[in-house]
């Protein structure tokens, strides 16, 4: 009985530090649209293309596999391109690099690179009656970023974080808006 009330202790310490340790994967911004994936996609890469202040960037789709497959004592391994993988876990690995854009964007002096990605996977893309994009990812010439899940400390309310995002509101987000016909909200 007395080493009960210890170890319980410790157990409760121990999932409270990994709760508020943890933080959330929460995204730095979310902008959702009553369409389909599809039809966001088709506005996205159409007010990229149509934006000379934005640069679509490629994002390198590279998969980690055992260099030697066949010899298990052989632990070393290698990147190969994501299309040559012939492993199982394959579709997967394509549809998660399928949801990722990566884009500069240049006005003036400022130049930002995002990352951003559309919710769900494939099966709510083809189901969902609506949509949404969020900025995984930014980060400026000067090295500043900030990054999906960290937000620890409030990072994604600072005066940064509103510059990020007011640029990629003003390149992206305002032009998506008159592309679609449509208001997104966030979320």
């Amino acid at each position: 009985m007395k080493h009960i009330r210890p170890t319980l202790l410790l157990w409760l310490l121990i999932v409270t530090f990994t709760i508020v340790g943890c933080g959330r994967a929460e995204a730095i911004k979310s902008y959702r649209y009553p369409t389909t994936k599809y039809n966001l996609e088709k506005a996205v890469k159409k007010v990229i293309k149509s934006n000379p202040h934005i640069y679509l960037d490629t994002i390198e789709r590279k998969v980690r596999v055992r260099r030697n497959p066949n010899d298990r004592s052989d632990t070393t391994t290698v990147l190969i391109n994501a299309e040559d993988y012939d492993g199982k876990e394959r579709e997967e690995i394509l549809a998660r690099y399928a949801a990722y854009t990566k884009i500069k964007i240049e006005v003036g002096q400022t130049e930002n690179v995002y990352i951003f990605r559309y919710y769900g996977n494939e099966q709510d893309w083809k189901s969902s009656q609506s949509s949404a994009i969020f900025i995984s990812e930014v980060h400026d010439k000067y090295g500043n970023t900030l990054e999906q899940g960290h937000n620890e400390h409030g990072e994604f309310r600072t005066k940064r974080a509103k510059g990020f995002t007011e640029l990629f509101e003003a390149e992206v987000i305002n032009k998506l808006d008159k592309e679609l016909n449509l208001k997104h909200t966030i979320e």
